[in-house]
């Protein structure tokens, strides 16, 4: 059963920013109603709302047609500002993308989620649905685990205690990720099959600072019918190279 919500208004007006971020077009009132199955009137509430806080704005190409506004991008610009290690992974991805012909991304932790902050697309790779701001829960995605991995136990478990998903078996899914993490520290790296919204299999590995904390994750994003042990491991060692490179760079 979903959660009802507290505050709806807030999880609908965040429902058409995501919307509208994943738009590769302006949208109309209808359309933008159908996507989020609001009410025409409350979605035209919201949009007026968003429109007075710069949030969202009018497309000046299309008339009656909604965008991202100017506000957003001070947001993001904001955050990015801080982001020191964007600059210094473009020549790195780029090298690791002509190694493994694989799409290369940069996530940072923010909140309970990574964040794609930076990508390097290989000409050669399956195309995905992958933008800068995708976001993943940290306990189910490659990047989240490979940061969450190179923080202490406690923080782990603390963390992880408040989002996993309960089974409906009984078993014990915090010990079994909790060993998960052990084993992506051993390994360097971690995987994950697939995640949804890219239709791809990831590996990723931590950037870490000069005192063995997480800053940042790089991930390849790698069809599912090449994701296979041996190649795996073949790609685990480009992708830890180019952490480690990095790293040095951020010292």
């Amino acid at each position: 059963m979903s959660q009802i919500s507290k505050v709806p208004a807030v999880d609908s007006a965040i429902q058409i920013l995501d919307l509208l971020a994943a738009s590769p077009n302006s949208l109309t009132l209808s359309e933008i109603a159908e996507e989020t199955t609001l009410a025409v009137s409350t979605t035209h509430r919201l949009l007026a709302v968003l429109l007075e806080k710069n949030m969202i704005s009018i497309d000046p190409s299309q008339k009656k047609k909604y965008c991202m506004g100017s506000h957003i991008f001070q947001l993001a610009s904001a955050l990015f500002s801080r982001q020191d290690t964007i600059p210094i992974f473009h020549p790195i991805a780029e090298i690791l993308k002509h190694e493994t012909y694989h799409s290369v991304y940069l996530h940072v932790e923010i909140g309970n989620r990574v964040v794609v902050i930076a990508k390097t697309e290989s000409s050669m790779a399956k195309v995905s649905n992958i933008y800068i701001g995708s976001t993943y829960p940290i306990y189910n995605s490659a990047t989240g685990k490979a940061i969450l991995s190179m923080h202490n136990e406690e923080y782990q478990r603390d963390y992880l205690l408040n989002v996993l998903p309960k089974r409906a078996d009984g078993k014990n899914t915090l010990e079994e990720m909790l060993e998960e993490l052990k084993m992506v520290k051993r390994l360097g790296y971690a995987t994950i099959e697939s995640e949804k919204i890219s239709n791809l299999c990831f590996i990723a590995a931590p950037v870490l600072n000069a005192n063995n904390r997480p800053i940042a994750a790089i991930s390849l994003g790698v069809p599912a019918e090449q994701f296979e042990p041996r190649y795996i491991k073949i790609l685990s060692g480009h992708l830890i190279q180019a952490t480690r490179q990095m790293a040095a760079r951020l010292i």
